[in-house]
């Protein structure tokens, strides 16, 4: 199955549906209206007086503003915005509510059990899609539209909420251009082929948060700009918190595994059990490396046959990485691997890790030798799993009252995920669907997790890498991973954002350091800094001047609270000592460098894929 299947809706198709539209409908005011389905209703009903019968009815019938609520029973799924194209808006989205007891149980006409197709402001809450046999394909997907021209247009607002999805055939939710999207306190577990969340192409703002994701094939929760799809080829400003990951990638992956995915959080995520990689920041198929990134508060702990908690590789420069805790059961693998390439500006610091670190997957470093090669961990701590949790026997990753990770971080709260706090009563809020078929994580005692840390406004983290080495087994064209093991983790971690700096009232441009020197078609790092850290992002201006030789993005943001934002460029082609003027301008500041290219050929044999899996396209 191409793993691109349906990443287009045919322009004459879409065309030809908006060409009905306008010969049928006129322009009038239509209010919102509250639909019902039934399994016991009928799709000649008006859906308000007595219910329709089938989801597909429903989808095909609803405008903006309106609102479907779904009856206990079994039904087939549905697909929205092909042929007929429909969608919500901001102030206006289309909710598809599930009441308990409500279970998509066969796929749409597209395979996919919910199969969003260019639709923008979609709420899908509360189903549980569980395979009977005929969902080969995903359990929610979306897609942008792409014309014949090659053009995309991203979908915007989808949110997809408290929904149980369980072994279905490719992916658990599966979505392609799409920005401002939300994915939220949703069950996905055993998907068979591939991730149970998999988010590609350029995306702006994705949030994956509070999700009890296990035993899917693959990674947990993928993330990739590839380039391939068109758009920009990165992932800017994702944000994966407060998530349970355990038991995934049998065939390859991670828990969270990130390609080109730039100025982004992972925060206050439990990653346990997981059979390759913890957490992985590299490029894979997108246009750029992972950087810029901020990864804090995660606790990971990789199963025996698993690879390295965490690893940074192929140019992902500039991220930062603090107050985590990055284990490993595996006797070759440990905490954390970076390669050469992507040490620049990384800001790594006050983790708990294992005594194991490497630069190229193949040799390991201690702690000190760590220290003292690469100037990282000054504060960073060695322990053991029982050195810090209350019981990984029974997977309850809270702290223990002895844990060395308590007061340990940067700021004096504790490192990891949660907080130590005495038991509380009550359990934390749960996910709202039904419970899963493998073991549900039934929640430990409830905790205050650490506030996020804040980092300081030194190195804005930067980007991009090639991937890493060792690559993974290719996924199986079928794979049903076994049940995920032992009882359940603690509650969905939570996070309690730092106060903000103190306002700076003047920020402004203050330089832009470039080589003096860099050889034809090689990357070089571009770096534009401001004087003070601003309280709200910063766009600055860039420029070349000669395009045809180094071509450099419009512009770069400095986040807020930071001081620098560093990019990765690449000369377009060799050629023997020419100048070319790298601008920077921000208001009426304007700063200028100069760049001499030589003439040599990059070598490019070079792959370093790490845990990532080896993806089939067919």
């Amino acid at each position: 199955m191409n793993h691109l299947y349906k990443a287009f809706i045919s322009l004459e198709t879409y065309m030809s549906g908006i060409l009905v539209a306008s010969l049928f409908c006129f322009p009038t005011l239509v209010e919102a209206n509250t639909y019902e389905v039934d399994p016991n209703g009928s799709d000649l009903n008006d859906g308000i007086q007595l219910p329709w019968q089938t989801l597909q009815h429903a989808a095909s019938t609803v405008q903006a503003g309106d609102t479907v609520l779904v009856h206990a029973g079994q039904y087939q799924g549905f697909v929205m915005g092909s042929p007929i194209p429909q969608t919500g808006t901001a102030t206006s989205p289309i909710t598809f509510k599930a009441d308990p007891g409500a279970e998509i149980n066969s796929g749409s006409a597209t395979t996919d059990a919910i199969d969003l197709e260019g639709v923008s402001y979609i709420t899908i809450d509360g189903f549980k899609i569980s395979n009977g046999g005929s969902i080969s394909g995903s359990g929610i997907r979306s897609a942008g539209f792409t014309d014949a021209n090659g053009v995309t247009t991203n979908t915007t607002g989808i949110v997809l909420r408290n929904n149980d999805i369980q072994g279905v055939g490719y992916i658990g939710m599966f979505i392609l251009h799409a920005d401002n999207l939300l994915i939220e306190n949703n069950i996905i577990s055993n998907t068979q082929r591939y991730e149970g969340v998999t988010i590609l192409a350029g995306c702006l703002n994705p949030i994956v948060r509070g999700n009890v994701i296990f035993g899917n094939a693959a990674s947990g929760v993928y993330l990739s700009g590839t380039a391939t799809l068109g758009g920009p080829g990165v992932i800017t400003r994702a944000l994966i918190e407060q998530n349970i990951i355990y038991n995934n990638g049998m065939v390859g992956g991670a828990a969270i595994a990130l390609g080109g995915v730039q100025n982004s959080t992972v925060q206050n995520n439990l990653a346990y059990n997981n059979h390759r990689g913890g957490i992985i920041l590299a490029q894979v198929d997108a246009a750029w490396s992972s950087s810029n990134n901020l990864i804090v508060y995660n606790t990971v702990l990789n199963a025996a046959d698993g690879g390295w908690a965490l690893q940074i590789v192929g140019r992902s420069t500039g991220n930062t990485v603090l107050n985590n805790i990055c284990l490993s059961a595996s006797t070759t693998a440990g905490g954390i691997g970076v390669t050469s390439d992507s040490l620049l500006l990384l800001k790594s610091d006050y983790n708990v890790v294992d005594d194991r670190f490497t630069m190229d997957f193949a040799t390991t470093l201690s702690l000190a030798s760590w220290q003292s090669t690469n100037l990282l961990e000054k504060h960073s701590i060695i322990a053991t799993p029982d050195q810090l949790f209350v019981s990984v026997a029974n997977n309850d990753y809270h702290l223990s009252a002895t844990s060395l990770a308590i007061g340990a971080s940067d700021n004096g709260h504790d490192i990891g995920a949660y907080q130590h706090t005495a038991p509380s009563p009550s359990p934390s809020p749960s996910v709202t669907p039904s419970p899963s078929p493998s073991p549900s994580p039934s929640p430990s005692p409830s905790v205050t997790p650490s506030p996020s840390p804040s980092p300081s406004p030194s190195p804005s983290p930067s980007v991009t890498p090639s991937p890493s080495p060792s690559p993974s087994p290719s996924p199986s064209p079928s794979v049903t991973p076994s049940p995920s093991p032992s009882p359940s983790p603690s509650p969905s971690p939570s996070v309690t954002p730092s106060p903000s700096p103190t306002p700076t009232p003047v920020v402004q441009l203050s330089s832009l350091s470039v080589p003096g020197q860099v050889v034809g078609e090689s990357p070089f790092l571009l770096s534009v800094s401001l004087t003070s850290p601003a309280q709200s992002d910063v766009v600055v201006a860039l420029s070349s001047s000669n395009s045809d030789l180094i071509r450099v993005p419009n512009g770069v943001t400095i986040l807020k609270g930071a001081t620098r934002a560093t990019i990765l460029v690449d000369t377009e082609r060799p050629h023997q000592n020419s100048n070319v003027t790298l601008t920077a301008t921000l208001g009426s500041t304007v700063i200028s460098a100069t760049v001499t290219v030589t003439h040599r050929r990059r070598d490019d044999d070079d792959d370093e894929n790490g845990d990532w899996q080896d993806r089939d396209e067919d």
